[in-house]
């Protein structure tokens, strides 16, 4: 919650504001690191007051949406408790017919789940949409069943879990069923006091989950790509002579889509141009590729495992060397004519 901010003379503030970086804090603990996003869009509407979304139903009485008074991942007491029925059989709900999306275009769906009792989580397309079927065991975070492949799971702390699926659309409408199981039977005897908690679902467009985006609204929500850019480092040093090392600590798991570098050193005396830039591409294995501006013409790349990486720029007059993981990586290395002075 945000403290209490006394009126005077200037305008108060709080919390994120424009132009702030946001930071991940390790669940674990540790340090934080930039956040560094594309542009997304949350498709789903009332991603959070689930009821407010006319598509969200349940199934042939066989659940209850008790309340929202689950302390849920922001902090607040605002995550859907999903109570089974009494009476043995399926215990569903679910989103029917989720439009605005494109069919043959890849997706991510996500949310948010904790279990009530000791009971699991299962989740389907019903036929309708992406392809996507799993089970999740919320003691622990475990897939127990993952039909198609594309589904992953992260740990959020106090027994929640972001659950999420990628792939292709089936279609121009997406479906989701939800099931609480007992381990992985889908029909069992509900007692009325089992079930699970949901906050925060999300559709987006893209090859993996981003940050989840609050939609309040009837319609979508879209946050804009993240952005960090120093158009002084010829004031901090003379790059045509003198020699700097920047280090970046990434974390690139499926690459980073599309066409835009991740990082470029560009001339602001030259218009902008870039001289030289890496860009990650993401399925079916992650890269690193250099590409050229300017006078420099080259697209090399370089091959990585998922996961974490090290990465750092040595420039030497108009010679930048590039090193991954503490090994240097020739096909990166470039030598340009002129030198910049901006970094991003």
């Amino acid at each position: 919650a945000t403290e209490y901010i006394e009126s005077g003379a200037s305008s108060g503030k709080a919390g994120l504001l424009e132009n702030e970086p946001r930071f991940n804090y390790p669940i674990g603990g540790g340090s934080p690191h930039l956040l560094l996003e594309p542009q997304r869009t949350n498709l789903l509407s009332n991603s959070e007051y689930l009821e407010g979304n006319t598509e969200f139903k349940v199934l042939s009485s066989s659940v209850t949406f008790a309340d929202y008074t689950e302390t849920s991942p922001d902090g607040n007491e605002n995550a859907l408790r999903v109570l089974e029925a009494e009476g043995s059989g399926n215990h569903n709900w679910y989103y029917d017919n989720i439009g605005g999306v494109t069919n043959g275009t890849t997706y991510c769906i996500s949310f948010f789940a904790k279990s009530i009792r000791g009971r699991n989580i299962r989740f389907d397309e019903g036929s309708v949409g992406m392809d996507m079927q799993g089970i999740i065991d919320l003691s622990d975070g475990s897939i127990l069943q993952d039909l198609h492949n594309n589904v992953s799971v992260e740990p959020y702390g106090n027994g929640w879990y972001r659950i999420s699926a990628v792939g292709a659309m089936n279609g121009t409408s997406q479906r989701i069923i939800f099931n609480t199981t007992d381990g992985t039977s889908t029909s069992f005897e509900g007692d009325t006091t089992s079930g699970v908690s949901l906050w925060g679902v999300q559709i987006e467009e893209g090859s993996y989950a981003t940050s989840y985006i609050p939609n309040h609204s009837g319609g979508s929500v879209s946050r804009e790509s993240d952005i960090y850019q120093n158009t002084d480092i010829d004031t901090v040093t003379n790059m045509s002579t003198d020699e700097c090392t920047i280090l970046l600590d990434v974390d690139l798991p499926q690459g980073r889509e599309g066409s835009s570098r991740f990082l470029q050193f560009a001339d602001l005396a030259g218009g902008g141009s870039t001289n030289f830039g890496l860009k990650g591409n993401y399925v079916p294995s992650p890269i690193i590729q250099l590409i050229g501006g300017g006078t420099i013409s080259t697209s090399n790349t370089h091959s990585l495992s998922v996961g974490r990486h090290k990465i750092a720029i040595r420039w030497l007059g108009v010679t930048a060397d590039v090193f991954i993981d503490g090994a240097e990586v020739s096909a990166l290395s470039v030598t340009d004519s002129s030198a910049p002075t901006r970094f991003d």
